[in-house]
């Protein structure tokens, strides 16, 4: 019967040059290694190897089994070292930081179908403002972070972006307008309003002030965009909030485009245990590809 074992102790006569030579690097006995040869060319039907008193040489017909035989062992060392490398995302743990909104939008369907292929890997979400992202990151608490408007220089993969908008109740005289015009940055400086923060650094009124207009009217600050919506919807004031936030319908208020506003790039970054964990790497080149 062949085996692996046999296979590599015909490379290793070849290589040698006598059996005994490969039977000692194969750790067999010099007969158990011959038998084992003859075994093969019976079973092959062909005579693999010439011998004579100081060395042993492969026939024409046992070069070219030889040559397939090399390009099956390395087939099968190819297929051990991927399964080596792959044994790692079989288990495990990759960490991904993020905001609510975003992750029930963009990333939680991704993440299921992640799990589906690695089904021992766990994949671990935490909700968190951009500033305690990027604190967990620093501090290498997660391996994979979402993070707001990214430095062009910062390593990160493009996750997309959204608009800012300009909520109103549909009371407000702002709203009259028709639905495909703008809302002005300096609109709203003294207009009543609530600064909704979705527990982030970018926000409504950090993004009005660095488009020149400083708010003299703010009413109340509030961290949940849920909760700025449904004040602005019972007509306290006028918001700014991300589209990707903003349910639709959304009866009560009217939304517009925030004329001139940048928009909100969201992308992945890695932690310096993330930028060396191959489960993190797995994930990353997971989304990256949809």
């Amino acid at each position: 019967m062949m085996n692996l074992l046999h296979w590599r102790l015909l490379l290793a006569v070849e290589e040698c040059g006598t059996v005994t030579a490969a039977a000692e690097r194969q750790g067999m006995t010099q007969s158990g290694a011959s038998q084992a040869i003859r075994q093969m060319e019976e079973a092959l039907g062909i005579v693999l190897f010439v011998r004579d008193r100081r060395q042993t040489l492969p026939t024409a017909l046992g070069q070219q089994v030889l040559r397939k035989a090399r390009a099956m062992l390395a087939e099968l060392d190819g297929i051990r070292s991927l399964a080596d490398e792959g044994r790692g995302l079989l288990s495990g743990r990759v960490t991904v930081a993020g905001f609510p909104s975003l992750f029930a939008r963009l990333l939680a369907r991704k993440l299921d179908q992640f799990r589906l292929r690695h089904p021992g890997l766990e994949v671990l979400w935490l909700d968190g403002s951009d500033e305690e992202i990027e604190h967990w990151l620093a501090c290498g608490q997660v391996d994979i972070g979402v993070v707001l408007n990214p430095a062009a220089a910062r390593p990160t993969q493009q996750l997309g972006e959204d608009t800012w908008l300009a909520v109103l109740p549909n009371s407000h005289r702002l709203a009259r307008r028709h639905a495909g015009q703008p809302v002005y940055a300096h609109e709203l400086a003294n207009e009543p309003f609530i600064v909704a923060t979705g527990g982030c650094r970018l926000h409504g009124e950090s993004v009005l002030e660095a488009m020149g207009a400083r708010l003299n009217d703010v009413r109340m600050r509030v961290r949940d965009w849920g909760s700025a919506l449904e004040m602005a919807r019972g007509g306290l004031g006028a918001t700014v909030m991300p589209a990707s936030v903003l349910p639709d319908p959304c009866p009560g208020v009217r939304a517009f485009a925030l004329a001139d506003a940048p928009p909100r790039r969201f992308a992945l970054a890695c932690s310096a245990a993330g930028a060396a964990s191959p489960q993190a790497k797995a994930l990353l080149d997971w989304l990256s590809e949809r």
